[in-house]
């Protein structure tokens, strides 16, 4: 994906899925995921991904997708249970509910 009006490709791409279908998929230079930490989910903290990040897997807990593009949060979203992928600059979030926060 691009950067609007500049041409140049993002660092990474963020998608959020949901049973319902994609809430979200667009460029940004950062994401902030809130993670589960132990088997029933209770949060654990964040995790910070960014361009170049190794792929990963993470189980997340009931919080909030910051995603921020040149300094700017350009996307905040409240997910439920779910997981979230790392691999080739590309966080994949699935999330079993989701909402954009306004």
């Amino acid at each position: 994906m691009e950067r609007s009006g500049e041409g140049r490709t993002a660092p990474l791409n963020l998608s959020i899925v949901t049973p319902s279908g994609i809430l979200a998929d667009m460029p940004c230079d950062s994401v902030v995921l809130p993670v589960a930490d132990g088997p029933d989910g209770s949060p654990g903290g964040t995790v910070g991904v960014r361009h170049g990040h190794m792929p990963a897997l993470f189980v997340l807990s009931a919080g909030t997708v910051v995603a921020r593009l040149e300094g700017r949060t350009v996307l905040r979203a409240t997910v439920a249970a779910g997981l979230a992928a790392v691999r080739d600059n590309v966080v994949r979030v699935l999330a079993d509910e989701a909402s954009v926060e306004k």
